[in-house]
């Protein structure tokens, strides 16, 4: 099974990478901005056809995403692009191509202390 993995070197996808890599089972290419199977600007359309095109994976993981809220704030098209646009144009690739497309999204966890701990929101 070939696995593309968008997101390789955040958080997630490292954790992702670190679980398929442990496994041995897959293939499993990656992609980020720097030290990736293929290094890209994920928000570049022809880019990331092009690196979907090479691949042809089973499974596309998306675990890219701005996650730093000041700067979504202050960047409001770029996490567009990022974090809701990049969603888009990968699902219908993926439907596109008849591959599984697994799209993961967090938010902030905030502290509450009137309830004595934190939550997500």
């Amino acid at each position: 099974m070939k696995i593309l993995l968008l997101g390789s070197n955040g958080m997630l996808g490292q954790a992702v990478r670190k679980v398929f890599r442990d496994h041995d089972t897959d293939q499993l290419y990656c992609a980020a901005r720097s030290n990736a199977d293929f290094n890209l600007d994920l928000t570049d359309d022809k880019l990331l056809v092009d690196c979907f095109n090479s691949v042809k994976p089973d499974v596309v993981i998306n675990a890219a995403a701005i996650v730093n809220l000041q700067r979504c704030e202050q960047s409001v098209g770029d996490a567009y692009q990022t974090n809701a646009r990049l969603c888009s144009v990968l699902s219908e690739l993926a439907r596109a191509n008849r591959s599984y497309f697994v799209h993961v999204s967090t938010d902030h966890y905030y502290c509450d202390e009137t309830r004595g701990g934190g939550y997500a929101a």
